[in-house]
């Protein structure tokens, strides 16, 4: 199965990226799409029958992977000097996960016809 977003939509989302990156990027793709594909099995046939955007899959999968490029360590906090940052961290899928926002935009629609929100990452420009 196709993964749901490439290396060019990270980079055209997000910003440029090293070699590096794109290497790490390219190797993150497929098992993030894995982990969407193993927590919504039928998510492909909702896109195939139009219930779901492919856009918003997408979406999600390049969010996934900017916070493990932007985080590939895992770090939770760190501090330099006075200054101290918190950051996601998930041991599970190489810090690949999907926070609760993503499930609810990927999750099947109530029959309210009610979708979930989806913050964008900060500085990614959109």
């Amino acid at each position: 199965m196709a993964d749901f977003a490439t290396v060019d939509d990270i980079a055209s989302t997000w910003r440029p990226l090293t070699e590096q990156e794109r290497e790490a990027a390219g190797g993150l793709l497929p098992l993030g799409s894995a982990v969407i594909r193993h927590r919504f099995p039928s998510i492909d046939s909702r896109i195939d029958a139009g219930h779901l955007d492919p856009n918003l899959v997408k979406l999600v999968l390049v969010q996934m992977v900017i916070r493990v490029l932007r985080n590939p360590e895992g770090l939770r906090v760190m501090s330099l000097g006075a200054y101290s940052e918190t950051r996601e961290s998930s041991p599970d899928h190489l810090g690949l996960h999907l926070t609760d926002d993503e499930v609810a935009v990927l999750a099947p629609r109530s029959r309210a016809g009610g979708f979930g929100s989806i913050p964008l990452t900060p500085g990614l420009g959109l």
